[in-house]
């Protein structure tokens, strides 16, 4: 799927997983991508409408989740997630786009939603954007590694 500059995403992520928010942010900023996040983008504004806006399938917004063990323990980030793919169930139009950021063992609803061989290509691309825009050695370069050996592990079953 080829993307435009002016596609946006919304960045759905646990409070504990910030770090990998906050990079994959800057990495899709500096690539001249339209970000929200509720920590740069919400300030003090009423936190659900900011969400309920952001999210609104008429902005188009594709939605980043970074899961993690605290991802699913959210009902916010489970709830985001359920948005992306309102109207979707398949999520055939490719709104919502998961991304392991940490080991995490998804609710038999995401893994039902999941289309492994469609995710490594998009986990190898973001692994070599990764590797451009951080230092060798760097800790979320070695994690997305381990996370795309676990997706090669998934695949094949």
């Amino acid at each position: 799927m080829s993307e435009s500059k002016n596609q946006s995403f919304f960045i759905s992520h646990s409070s504990k997983d910030i770090t990998f928010a906050r990079e994959v942010d800057q990495i899709l900023t500096e690539a001249g991508y339209k970000t929200t996040r509720q920590e740069k983008d919400f300030g003090h504004k009423n936190f659900i409408a900011a969400i309920d806006d952001a999210l609104a399938a008429e902005t188009g917004a594709r939605v980043i989740s970074l899961y993690s063990e605290d991802y699913f323990l959210s009902d916010y980030c489970r709830a985001e997630a359920y948005a992306a793919i309102s109207g979707d169930i398949l999520n055939k139009k490719q709104r919502l786009i998961p991304m392991r950021v940490r080991e995490c063992k998804p609710t038999a609803l995401y893994q039902a939603k999941n289309r492994l061989e469609e995710a490594e290509p998009l986990m190898t691309r973001a692994l070599a954007i990764f590797k451009q825009s951080l230092p060798e050695g760097h800790p979320n370069i070695l994690t997305l590694r381990q996370n795309v050996e676990f997706l090669m592990q998934d695949i094949e079953g």
